[in-house]
């Protein structure tokens, strides 16, 4: 119930080498370190070998596309669901809505492909009855119709979340910033926008995702230049993650980059210098051009980019890859025309 949730850390913290001789608290547990460590899941995955347990294989294997996805391996991680995906080896198993949710994960650059596959997902969730695997792919669809521009379709899948979690122990503070996030692709943040992700942060009891709540609110805040909404989430946030870094947590970046942002605009020159300084030294996904642009402004052709600055005010967790890749795929399709 933890990992249905997305009480990753909870997770992590209460297992123990007892509960973990259980396959399916094993695997709740690898998924949810994923989130936090994947080098240690790669190390349990080079220990664990299963080819007389079909099903912890094949569970196995979807922690390992989650740890790629989480580690930044993107080709590595479609190549993986992909094979798989041609082989039909989660037909007809347990795992096969997962494994259809999943391109959510993986697939980048094909929202016709990755919406069907979601639809699938959707369909055998229906037929088994599984409200949590539902909700999960009706918000991983809402997003995808937010990004390639249809917003009434993506307020009917948050919609149709939101029921299923009248139903279930699905945390409504999910809903709530996913709704956010939607006012930031549509251009329609309001006051609403901003006192439902403080009371998203008000409920909210787990760890992980109060920091994404947090960094979000920094987001709102950047783009209205609103130095007042956020600013204590800004003190408290920054300190947090300086005091608890971790240089696999993309997270973790993440919140440190929107404290700079923030920084920068509220006029905090020394205090940002020294957020982009950590970040400088500190990142590890500098080979990702994200990170190239938004702390050197792509200038001197050094870190080429196609994205525009005016296009991202700063990152939105939980939707930050997709969206940008999404902007990217645009622009290209533009330029080509031009």
């Amino acid at each position: 119930m933890y990992y249905q949730c997305g009480y990753f850390d909870k997770v992590v913290n209460i297992a123990t080498p007892i509960l973990l001789t259980d396959h399916t608290i094993l695997l709740c547990f690898l998924a949810s370190l994923s989130t936090i460590s994947h080098s240690q899941v790669f190390e349990y995955l080079d220990d664990l070998t299963y080819s007389h347990e079909p099903q912890l294989t094949l569970g196995l294997i979807l922690v390992k596309i989650r740890t790629l996805r989480s580690a930044d391996r993107l080709d590595e991680c479609f190549d993986l669901w992909y094979e798989h995906y041609e082989k039909e080896t989660f037909k007809n198993t347990f795992y096969e809505g997962g494994f259809f949710k999943y391109s959510s994960l993986v697939i980048h650059d094909d929202y016709d492909f990755r919406i069907n596959c979601l639809k699938r997902a959707m369909a055998l969730f229906d037929t088994e009855n599984d409200k949590y695997g539902k909700i999960g792919a009706a918000i991983a669809l809402s997003r995808d119709c937010a990004y390639i521009g249809n917003i009434e379709q993506c307020r009917q899948y948050l919609k149709q979340a939101e029921d299923l979690t009248n139903m279930t122990v699905f945390p409504r503070y999910t809903l709530y910033n996913n709704r956010a996030m939607l006012d930031v692709i549509s251009d329609n943040i309001s006051q609403i926008t901003k006192d439902g992700l403080t009371n998203s942060l008000r409920i909210c009891t787990n760890e992980g995702d109060r920091l994404i709540i947090q960094s979000n609110i920094l987001v709102i805040a950047i783009i209205e230049h609103d130095s007042i909404y956020g600013y204590t989430v800004y003190n408290k946030l920054q300190k947090f993650v300086l005091s608890n870094f971790n240089k696999e947590d993309t997270i973790i970046q993440i919140c440190l980059y929107n404290c700079y942002r923030y920084a920068l605009m509220i006029e905090e020159t020394d205090q940002a210098d020294y957020l982009r300084g950590f970040l400088e030294k500190t990142v590890i996904k500098q080979d990702h051009q994200l990170w190239h642009y938004l702390l050197y402004d792509g200038g001197e052709n050094k870190y080429p980019t196609v994205i525009k600055k005016e296009y991202y005010p700063t990152f939105m967790i939980g939707w930050e890859i997709d969206y940008y890749n999404v902007l990217n795929n645009y622009q290209q399709e533009v330029g080509a025309l031009q």
